[in-house]
Parts: structure tokens; sequence; C-alpha cells
């Protein structure tokens, strides 16, 4: 029965995620006409659902009936020998009926003990995965190491880094790759999609580490460090913003307990989402953006974003295509901001968009896991045959 209700609970969470996952993507599940095949798909993960569920219900009725079989069994036997007890005058009837009583206890409690012996065997199917996880230990601590009372210079090396993510171990993301990034420089990462540069933004936030090699911060290896204190040092604006259920003001303010108002207002006008917010929000800095920030653009969500990030005043920015989704305007707005933000701070970009990365002080141009040039933008488009060159071209033909 155990396994009976392992296997239930997967199952039902198996279907669980199935619903969860088209009803969060509804508009791309209507966009591609798929409405059918996901009510069959979520119909057949019911369906496995309900046998299931069919056979823990046999079992547990299996066990129901010989428990209280047992327990009849108890009563009857009682009442059949103290019968002939009485009838021999061995015992008195008052005797028997006393021992009827006991005998009926008996039964009730061993009926009982069948709905919590099923009971407890439902609650091991659930709570062992939930054990699992509760016993399994970060390769990555969540806390302790180095904490600096001063913070870093900015200065962040990668040696020799090779990395592959777990589920593809054979599949080199990164194979040999070094980079020195000075303190108060800007870097771009550029290359073709799949090329890595998401990946060694993974890698300086630490969440991941590399199979080989060692990534560097100030001359100290990322792992000395705590990694609480790592993360307070390095601002992130991700390809895909995510923001949470609650107000402007406090998707701009996360990370950062002590603010002002002004300090809110600066960075969302540096950021260029001021106008909007005051302009097109009913409630300004308090409207509730939604789950995940549903009831917001994409340009939006991507602005509020990048003041979040400049809010929290970092030493190092990183900055994973911050402005893929912005028109052109507002990047170009955006672009000057950081531009000045970018003074006194260490700024690595990731973009596909090669236009938006010509102020940088070098572009690392990624392929095959390593850097195979590195130079300023003017300085790679004068390679001939340059592998940035043709990347830029491609792109121009394509828009």
């Amino acid at each position: 029965m155990v396994v009976s209700g392992v296997s239930f609970m997967d199952s039902l969470a198996a279907s669980n995620q199935v619903a969860e996952e088209r009803i969060s993507n509804i508009r791309t599940v209507k966009a591609f006409s798929q409405e059918k095949k996901e009510m069959f798909q979520y119909g057949e993960k019911m369906h496995e659902v309900l046998k299931l569920s069919v056979k823990e219900s046999l079992m547990r009725g299996l066990f129901f009936a010989m428990t209280g079989f047992a327990g009849n069994f108890i009563i009857i036997s009682v009442l059949y020998s103290g019968g002939l007890l009485v009838s021999e005058q061995a015992i008195s009837v008052g005797e028997l009926s006393s021992f009827l009583l006991y005998a009926a206890y008996t039964g009730v409690s061993i009926g009982g003990l069948s709905t919590f012996y099923s009971d407890i065997n439902r609650g091991l199917g659930a709570s062992s995965r939930i054990w699992e996880i509760i016993d399994r230990k970060p390769s990555i601590p969540i806390s302790g190491g180095l904490k600096p009372l001063t913070g870093p210079k900015g200065d962040i090396s990668f040696q020799n880094i090779v990395f592959s993510y777990p589920n593809r171990p054979d599949a080199p993301i990164i194979n040999g790759l070094n980079l020195e990034i000075p303190s108060g420089q800007r870097y771009a990462l550029v290359g073709h999609s799949g090329s890595g540069k998401s990946t060694l933004g993974h890698l300086l936030l630490r969440l991941y580490d590399p199979q080989n090699g060692q990534i560097c911060l100030d001359k100290t290896d990322i792992k000395i460090y705590d990694p609480v204190w790592l993360h307070s040092h390095i601002g992130v604006v991700s390809q895909e913003p995510i923001l949470f259920s609650g107000t402007v003001r406090e998707n701009i303010a996360y990370g950062r307990e002590q603010f002002t108002e002004n300090e809110i207002i600066d960075v969302a006008k540096e950021a260029n989402a001021y106008d909007f917010i005051v302009n097109k929000f009913p409630d300004g800095f308090n409207t509730v953006v939604g789950e995940r920030g549903v009831l917001l653009s994409g340009g939006q969500k991507q602005r509020i974003a990048i003041s979040r990030a400049l809010l929290k005043n970092p030493k190092i920015l990183l900055l994973d295509e911050a402005t893929s989704a912005l028109d052109a305007e507002s990047e170009k707005l955006i672009q000057e901001a950081l531009q000045r933000l970018s003074k006194g701070r260490t700024v690595l970009t990731i973009a596909h968009r090669l236009s938006t990365i010509k102020n940088a002080d070098k572009l690392a141009v990624l392929f095959n896991g390593k850097i195979v040039e590195l130079d300023s933008y003017d300085a790679l488009m004068s390679i001939e045959n340059g592998l940035f060159k043709k990347l830029n071209k491609n792109q121009i033909l394509t828009s």
C-alpha cells in the first residue's frame, strides 16, 4: 500500500503540473489552437490518476474487509463461547455481557486501525517526496564564507572555465574559456544562440559551479565568498524579467531594505519608467502588477527590472539582453542611462542585438565555448572574415 500511495501521489503531481503549465500559458495554447489536444493530454493524466485511485481503493477495501471480519469474528467467538459457558453455568449472564462489551471495544478499535493504517500509507506516499527534497544537500551553500568589510573593486576573471549543465554532462557549453574584465570596464558577450553567453552570467552569480577552472572576483575565487555577500554586490537584469505580485514600488525596492521615495523616483526616471508609471498607471507606484507582472507589457516589466537593479546600486551589473523588450526610443534612453551608471562599475552585457553594445569597452565573441575575438566594436568590425563582422552583417541583413 505504501508503493501504491507513492505512485498515486506521483501521478496526481504530474496531472497538476500539466494543468498549471497549460493554464499559465493559455495564450500560447489558444494562439496555436491546441485547446482540444491539451484537454486530451490532461484527460490522459487524470485517467492514470483514476486507475491508480481505483487500485488503491480496492486495496483499502480489501484491508477494511479483513479488519472488519476480524473484529466481528472476535465478537461472535466471545458470544458463542460465552453462551456455552452460561449454559454450563460456568459464568453468569452479567459476566458474558461484560466480555461482549470488551469484545465490541476491541472490534471497533481493530476496525479503526484499518483507517489509520490507510491514512499513514497515503501520508508516507506524499511525505517521501518531501523528505527527498529536505534531505538533499545543495552543492552550493546558501550562506557561509568570506564577508569582506568593504565592497569589491570589481575585477572579474574567468580562468580556463569548463562547464556543462547537469542534465547534459556530455555536452560542454563552456570549454576552456579565459576572460579578464578590469574594474569599471564595460564588457559585452556576443555570439550565436547557445554559445554560452547567458551561462557565463549564471556562473558569475554562482548559480552553478564550473567543472574545471575558477572564477575570481578581485583575484579571489568566488567560492571563498559568502554567497549572500556576493549576490548583494551584483545587480541583474535578465532577458525575461521576473516581477512579483505586489506593487510597482515593492518590485523596484526588491533586494533593498532601506530606501527613500526620492531614490525610487530617481531610478525609475533613469530607467525611463517614471512616465508610464505616473501617467498610465491609475495608482502610480502603488499599482499592483499582478502575478509575474502579467498586467504589464514586456517593455514595462523590463524597465521596472532595470529600475530594481539600479536601486540596488551594485558594483557589478549583469545585463542579460536587458534592452531586448524596449522600443527604439526607450532603448536609446536606457543605453544612455546605463552608460552613465557604468562609471565606477563593472558591467557585463549579454546581447544578441549587436546594435545595443557599440559603447562597450570590449566585445568578447564566443564560439564553441571559447572566446575567439576580443576587442572594441570598431576594431572587430575591421577584421576581414572575422566572426563578429559576420554576425553583424547577418543581423543587418535579417533586419
